[in-house]
């Protein structure tokens, strides 16, 4: 008895219609998990710019609207523009990029008060600096934490559809 699956021709073209659809297939499964990881990020950019008002760090309203999801050009949290970024690393048992991360701060927004580039960021979400007395106000850490076990659930329908479950 052998395992697994052998594809025989018995008439014209079966085999090759059987690559075709298992192709089709798992571009299908791509494009599923590209969208929901899409819609994914998207939930992320609304709690984190919800938690930003709930947290306060609004005064001018420009650090909120610097919250913004980016494609990753490399860098892999930390600070990315100016403003802390966070960024989602698949696992090596899964097999797909997640190429996006989320950024406030830098990236030409400008603070009217100051008339520069909002930069304080980072400040306020780690409660350094100006910021030390209110504290840490994590709205990017938090807003992905909060959306974690979605993102498990994703990346478990994911796999099951690769492994054919």
């Amino acid at each position: 008895m052998s395992e697994g699956l052998v594809v025989t021709e018995s008439d014209e073209g079966t085999k090759e219609k059987l690559k075709q659809t298992i192709k089709k297939d798992k571009k299908e499964i791509a494009e599923s998990f590209e969208q929901a990881m899409e819609n994914w990020w998207e939930k992320v950019w609304e709690t984190a710019r919800n938690l930003c008002i709930e947290y306060g760090a609004i005064d001018t309203w420009t650090l909120w609207n610097s919250i913004r999801i980016e494609d990753v050009l490399g860098a892999v949290g930390g600070t990315y523009m100016g403003g802390p970024a966070y960024e989602v690393m698949a696992g090596p048992e899964v097999q797909a990029e997640i190429t996006k991360m989320i950024v406030a701060g830098g990236g030409g927004f400008i603070n009217p008060k100051t008339g520069k580039e909002c930069n304080y960021a980072e400040s306020v979400h780690e409660g350094t600096g100006k910021n030390i007395e209110q504290g840490p106000r994590p709205f990017l850490s938090d807003a992905i934490n909060q959306n974690m076990a979605e993102l498990d659930a994703i990346i478990a329908k994911f796999l099951k559809e690769i492994e054919g479950e």
